[in-house]
């Protein structure tokens, strides 16, 4: 508290300091404006899976255009070492051709190890709409008994 005595200017500083991470931060979001409420572009359904050794598990990504025109999505599933995605032609890459503001969907299927068993893995994907790189954008977490 002795510091806030002798040097109040240092509060102000960095509350300036501050104050400019947020304009920075929200200036570098100004391109990819849109992302709603929550901040995401993308839904993983479910969230918690429990299943046994050896069974698929069947996903649903939704994926939301923030642009105001048709805009291709490019979905990558992010899995743990060894895991692998089972039903899709493009391995673990999802192409969904978008609709102004709209959202688009698709299934897919991984599989894991055989006698894995663990607790609470996270899977992953990463979205890219009309170039925009915006991240891992949804988890999932997985149990296998």
């Amino acid at each position: 508290m002795e510091a806030a005595v002798r040097y109040p200017e240092y509060f102000d500083q960095l509350d300036r300091i501050g104050d400019d991470i947020q304009r920075i931060h929200r200036d570098l979001l100004s391109d990819v404006s849109g992302l709603g409420d929550e901040g995401f572009l993308a839904r993983l359904t479910p969230y918690q899976s429990t299943l046994r050794k050896g069974v698929p598990i069947e996903y649903t990504v939704e994926v939301e255009n923030p642009f105001e025109y048709t805009a291709e999505a490019v979905v990558k599933v992010i899995l743990p070492k060894g895991w692998r995605v089972v039903n899709n032609l493009l391995g673990n890459e999802i192409r969904l051709l978008l609709e102004p503001l709209g959202i688009g969907s698709a299934e897919f299927a991984i599989a894991t190890p055989e006698g894995l068993t663990i607790r609470r893995a996270r899977i992953a994907v990463d979205i890219t709409i009309d170039g925009y790189p915006y991240g891992q954008q949804a988890e999932a977490l997985i149990t296998i008994i």
